[in-house]
């Protein structure tokens, strides 16, 4: 199975192109949360606020069970670990398009800054 995460768009993750369900809008906030910090610790209170403007009180245990959520519909593949005051999801750069955006953009550049016109808007 191979998994594609994506959010420049909107935020999803596909499983050998198919959408891979994760359990309603609230995992998919976290997820992108997330994502957007890929192999970077995300603190809770940032994932709260992304959930709840106004109520942060209730965000620890609903956080979990979304997080839970999250790591069953993702199974072994992913890795999403608890960590010290928040959560990381351990990703290849390859899995998601924002990293492949950067990669591609920083190659672009490079070409640019040698004077490679063509090259640079290749990418």
């Amino acid at each position: 199975m191979v998994l594609d995460f994506r959010v420049l768009g909107p935020a999803e993750v596909t499983a050998d192109g198919r959408p891979v369900p994760l359990g309603g809008s609230r995992p998919l906030i976290v997820l992108a949360g997330l994502l957007l910090r890929a192999n970077r610790v995300v603190p809770v209170d940032e994932l709260g606020r992304w959930l709840w403007d106004d109520d942060r009180r209730r965000s620890k245990g609903a956080l979990q069970t979304y997080v839970l959520r999250l790591r069953r519909a993702l199974g072994d593949q992913v890795a999403i670990r608890t960590e010290s005051g928040g959560y990381l999801i351990e990703l290849d750069d390859g899995l998601l398009d924002l990293s492949r955006f950067r990669a591609l953009a920083a190659r672009g550049k490079a070409a640019h800054d040698r004077g490679e016109s063509r090259q640079a808007a290749a990418h």
